[in-house]
């Protein structure tokens, strides 16, 4: 009697789960090698820009590219009046083992245009003083200008209930009303603020270096695709082997 060890309808259905997962990791690979050409060439930019004296470029709408990438970085000073009443906090999120919330205020530029800066960060616990006891004057900020990480994986901002998880700058434009806002947002090292502004503690930024270990992610997703390519192919020999077996024919012996 002829027997396959695996009916077609089985090989045909494996073949197909193999050809999935070899997919999903090659495009995981792909995507670290993405991800390995948008941090080096951010940490090109970050060591040019943390180079220079940041406190004399000045920034301005002009500086700012309309449509920048996700590697855009500039360091420089903005100057401007805060815009109080269009304050919103970002978060929370944790850090040294404590929660805390991005200070997110417009900063009207002098020379026109209007720049979400991040002033730095207070205890999620916080809540911001009246508009109204806060200087009206012309403030200067230093710090970084770049994209800010949007995600999926956070819970969706909630405009009309003034609950912010995230700095979509767009969103928060179009909620408060603001025209001609850049498209990156300023995350402060130093400002004047600091110093005559009774709200809040900030906690500024700083700029670490981020890791760039996409290269080893990369290598390491596509070595799980070829280790499963490898594994498939000697199972697949395997069963036609022992298929090659049971097809041969058995001779019953009587005594």
């Amino acid at each position: 009697m002829n027997r396959e060890t695996n009916p077609p309808s089985l090989l045909s259905a494996s073949s197909m789960l193999v050809f999935l997962g070899v997919f999903i990791l090659c495009g995981l690979g792909t995507w670290q090698i993405q991800r390995l050409e948008w941090k080096t060439k951010l940490l090109a930019a970050m060591e040019s820009e943390n180079a220079k004296d940041a406190k004399n470029f000045k920034i301005s709408m002009a500086a700012i590219p309309s449509n920048p990438d996700d590697a855009f970085f500039l360091r420089g000073t903005a100057q401007g009046v805060f815009d109080y009443e269009n304050e919103i906090l970002v978060g929370p999120k944790a850090l040294d083992g404590i929660f805390v919330q991005d200070v997110i205020t417009p900063l009207l530029l002098k020379d026109g245009g209007i720049l979400l800066v991040q002033r730095g960060l207070v205890s999620d616990k916080a809540h911001p003083p009246p508009p109204s006891s806060r200087p009206d004057q012309t403030e200067w900020v230093t710090g970084a200008l770049r994209k800010p990480h949007l995600t999926r994986f956070i819970s969706a901002n909630r405009p009309a209930e003034n609950l912010w998880h995230q700095a979509d700058i767009k969103q928060i434009a179009a909620t408060k009303g603001l025209d001609h806002v850049a498209p990156v947002i300023l995350y402060a090292e130093d400002g004047s603020y600091t110093k005559n502004a009774p709200w809040p503690k900030i906690r500024l930024n700083s700029m670490p270096r981020p890791p760039n270990n996409h290269f080893f992610y990369a290598i390491f997703w596509f070595t799980m695709a070829t280790i499963l390519v490898g594994f498939s192919i000697i199972v697949r020999r395997s069963d036609r082997k022992s298929a090659n077996k049971a097809s041969l024919p058995r001779h019953k012996h009587e005594f």
